[in-house]
């Protein structure tokens, strides 16, 4: 055999490794991600509901090509697509289209599609581009549709929400009911209900009606205007093994009357109720020293000047200053509060108190002389009734709950209450901050109301707190302050001068030594 024949056969055989290896890696594959995130790799519950799907789910993008060109999260978007495909197998077919063409266009808006204008500069020349980034999931007869999706952090969730209903998992229903007048989902909280019905029936609920048995779990957003006869309902649904969030001002804050705080009384119903379950609320107030700047409106003669002014009643909490072994703030994605009241909690013999978030150790409680004017809120803490720093805000309650108000044949059932002194966080004032994780912990804490450990997981895999955390001691921060400034004003130029001088006796040496010889 001579060295061409040798060389056609080793080419053969070369090629038909390569087509069954091409063969087999559609059965056998592995790929891998080197994203410090993973943000590529396709979670665990993400691959049990490809695992349930009988048929064929078709995935399609649409995308905007001016999109494509302008940014690289179409194309992040695209490659998570792609990993479903890879793990489906042949269940999961993902199209990519381009409504680009009039058709495509007209087709992406009949289905609900949301085009987005964003702001393009070219040349030095500012234009606006009108794009689309929205899927389609088609299963059967069915169909779901994402509308908008520019973050690939949150593709994985919302597509496998989407398949997970399509493929026969059952929407769960959340009740919503507002406890203090002019709060409404349509107006005050549209953010809240956009977060929430990516995964959820939202159902809006009336005061004093008994809650509905399909409404599978609650929350309750503010509580100052809500009587005896409106909490009973409340206190059946959670005695009888309910899920709730109660996110209740101690002070209510009126949004209309130049912030005219308004505490609630000692004895308010929903005050009273909730201290009966291992909740105590106080009609205070607690300020940081990591808060947000408040947006505040001058008049000067005919001129009128917007500025922002520091605002301590309007808390930033970080991941550093809550409970990380609760399944609701391990991967914490930050949260701010409006007017945030002191939390205690209060174990029950049948129930469990869990604290879940506490204030900086650089906060201070307000009870008389709120200072909510923008103008004097930050001569606050001298006036202030305490200064101990590390309030609670936020905890958890599960356990059985005894009934606060008498009704026939309560039958009582382990319950979960998770308690929030601050209704305003949920609102849309969220807007004002950029606080948009505050959405994020609405979804987590529905996701965990729901008994979603799944969705929960796929949701909070890429959630982390961004933000640069000051630290909590603040005696700390200082010492570091002053250890840089000593660094950077002393001890540099001491050790450039000692390396200098080194240097000189080196040389001077080596001349001398070369004199000599």
């Amino acid at each position: 055999m001579n060295a061409k024949h040798r060389e056609l056969i080793s080419l053969t055989l070369v090629l038909i490794l390569l087509v069954l290896a091409a063969a087999s890696s559609q059965r056998w594959y592995h790929r891998f991600d080197l994203t410090d995130d993973r943000r590529y790799t396709i979670s665990t519950p993400t691959r049990e509901a490809i695992e349930g799907v009988q048929d064929v789910v078709t995935v399609r993008y649409f995308v905007s090509s001016r999109l494509d060109q302008l940014s690289p999260i179409p194309g992040q978007i695209h490659d998570l697509l792609r990993e479903y495909a890879a793990v489906g197998g042949g269940r999961i077919q993902v199209e990519r289209l381009d409504p680009t063409a009039s058709e495509t266009a007209q087709r992406a808006r009949q289905l609900g599609m949301l085009p987005q204008q964003i702001q393009v500069v070219e040349e030095s020349q500012a234009s606006v581009a009108t794009v689309f980034s929205g899927i389609q999931l088609i299963y059967r007869d069915e169909q779901e549709i994402i509308p908008v999706i520019f973050e690939p952090e949150d593709v994985e969730y919302r597509v496998t929400t989407a398949i997970r209903r399509l493929t026969g998992g059952q929407q769960q229903t959340v009740g919503v009911l507002f406890g203090t007048d002019g709060l409404r989902l349509d107006s005050s909280h549209r953010t809240m209900q956009q977060v929430l019905s990516e995964g959820y029936r939202v159902r809006p609920l009336e005061r004093g009606e008994s809650i509905p048995p399909t409404v599978d779990f609650l929350f309750l957003v503010g509580g100052a205007d809500l009587t005896d006869r409106d909490v009973l309902p409340l206190d059946r649904f959670l005695v009888e093994g309910g899920s709730m969030m109660a996110a209740i001002d101690g002070v209510e804050i009126d949004l209309d009357a130049q912030l005219d705080p308004q505490p609630l009384s000692d004895d308010h119903p929903v005050l009273s109720w909730l201290e009966h379950h291992g909740a105590r609320i106080e009609p205070r107030l607690v300020l940081d020293s990591r808060h947000h700047s408040i947006p505040v409106q001058d008049v000067a003669g005919e001129r009128v000047f917007h500025t922002s002014e520091p605002y301590p009643h309007w808390i930033e909490l970080h991941h550093s200053t809550v409970n990380p072994n609760h399944p609701l703030t391990a991967r914490f994605p930050g949260l701010d509060l409006f007017w945030a009241s002191p939390l205690t909690l209060i174990p029950g013999l049948d129930r469990e108190a869990i604290p879940l978030i506490h204030t900086s150790a650089d906060s201070w409680l307000l009870s008389r002389n709120f200072a909510t004017d923008p103008q004097n809120a930050q001569a606050s803490r001298t006036i202030a009734d305490e200064r101990d720093g590390r309030y609670l805000v936020a905890g958890e309650i599960s356990g059985v709950f005894r009934p606060y108000y008498e009704y026939p044949d309560p039958t009582e059932q382990p319950g979960r209450l998770l308690v929030i002194a601050d209704g305003d966080f949920t609102s849309d004032l969220m807007g004002y901050t950029d606080s948009y994780y505050n959405a994020d912990f609405l979804l987590n804490t529905a996701d965990w109301l729901a008994n979603e450990p799944e969705l929960m997981a796929v949701r909070t895999r890429s959630q982390r707190d961004l933000r640069l955390d000051p630290g909590s001691d603040s005696a700390a921060i200082r010492m570091h302050a002053a250890w840089i400034q000593l660094v950077n004003i002393a001890l540099l130029p001491i050790a450039v001068a000692a390396a200098g001088l080194l240097v000189h006796i080196r040389r001077r040496r080596r001349t001398d030594w070369r004199a000599d010889s």
